[in-house]
């Protein structure tokens, strides 16, 4: 009996000696879900034949912070996406802190499907913007895959493809990914003065794993 309990002992802590480090390995991801509505990225001027005319100024967003940073920080690492105007034609122009466009390691891809659905980033399909190549299409859908928005010439309207979100690699390399919703205030396309407001929402993996 003497020989029993001390076999049995041994092999009793071992199990717990290992169950408490595997609870402690496959801890829960735990992400940030945040939406942000009626950030204002750029401000209308005038109206020129149902036109707006706005300042085309660039605007900084930061995944880690979930807050907009200055322009001044532009040469830094502290943004991770940057939205701004085309001065030819509006169209919204979404870039990545990386490449061409940033000091950081940042890229991005674009994927169909429900943002929720998502588990698991893709490093190897990632890319920065570079120049004459960005990321994303500066253009309107034209059936091609890295096109994210559509422009309804007939109303002057702008609006994100349903179903097509960013994968987003930020400038510290952590992962987001990124639904855009709306680029006019309360999302009123009626008219142009409301254009210029960002809304989107995302999610944010804080501790550098591409898991969701």
């Amino acid at each position: 009996m003497m020989l029993k309990k001390k076999i049995v002992f041994p092999i009793v802590v071992f199990v717990i000696f290992v169950f408490q480090n595997c609870t402690q390995t496959f801890q829960p991801q735990f992400v940030i879900l945040k939406t942000e509505n009626n950030l204002r990225v750029d401000s209308v001027l005038n109206i020129v034949n149902s036109q707006a005319i706005l300042t085309h100024t660039a605007w900084y967003y930061s995944f880690e912070t979930q807050s907009v940073i200055p322009p001044q920080d532009s040469a830094s690492t502290l943004w991770d996406i940057r939205v701004v105007f085309s001065t030819n034609n509006n169209y919204p122009t979404i870039q990545f802190n990386g490449g061409s466009s940033g000091r950081g390691v940042g890229g991005a891809y674009l994927t169909t499907g429900i943002l929720d659905t998502l588990l698991y980033a893709q490093d190897i399909r990632v890319k920065q913007d570079q120049p004459n190549n960005p990321v994303v299409s500066v253009f309107p859908d034209n059936n091609t895959s890295n096109s994210w928005f559509k422009y309804d010439a007939i109303n002057n309207f702008i609006y994100p493809v349903p179903q097509r979100f960013l994968v987003i690699r930020t400038a510290n390399r952590k992962w987001a990914k990124m639904e855009v919703l709306s680029f006019y205030k309360n999302s009123n396309s009626t008219t142009q003065n409301n254009l210029g407001y960002f809304s989107f929402r995302y999610v944010f993996q804080p501790n550098g794993t591409p898991v969701f």
